[in-house]
């Protein structure tokens, strides 16, 4: 077994369960985003960010922007269908790194409760930096669903 393969870079998943219909959970992740993130502990700027944004399309940027309007941008839109799933590249530093990918599923349970299903993979092309970013991402993204389904209330 090569040294890259002796760490887990396997892909992370997390499932929350929301109290709103699909399509309002797709716009709460989406383009209610800036409602919700906790930029003081998740973003480039920290107490800076004045907006956190979707551009809803595919090639769209979710990006961060800061109150003298420089923006960081965290990923590309690589898939966008409303209300079921957005994906996207994941890069949020502001230096030259690999990419990953984050996909994020939204399924309706019932008429008003809806499973949200956050997926990060690619840990494979940060190289020998990817398992020490996946076990942050292991901790950091809990904490940030929990903003998510807390925003929902």
């Amino acid at each position: 077994m090569s040294e890259a393969t002796d760490v887990d870079i396997s892909p992370l998943e997390f499932t929350v369960d929301v109290e709103q219909p699909v399509e309002a959970a797709f716009t709460l992740f989406t383009e209610k985003i800036d409602t919700w993130w906790p930029t003081q502990t998740h973003s480039i700027g920290e107490d800076r960010v004045v907006e956190v944004l979707f551009e809803p399309r595919v090639g769209g940027r979710l990006l961060e922007r800061l109150d003298d309007g420089t923006e960081y941008a965290w990923g590309e839109v690589l898939v966008w269908e409303p209300p079921t799933r957005v994906a996207m590249t994941w890069h949020p530093n502001p230096g030259p790194i690999a990419m990953t990918e984050v996909d994020v599923r939204f399924a309706p349970i019932d008429a008003d409760k809806t499973r949200v299903t956050l997926t990060h993979r690619h840990w494979e092309r940060l190289g020998s930096l990817a398992a020490e970013a996946r076990a942050g991402y292991s901790h950091g993204w809990p904490s940030v669903l929990g903003c998510f389904t807390d925003a929902q209330r």
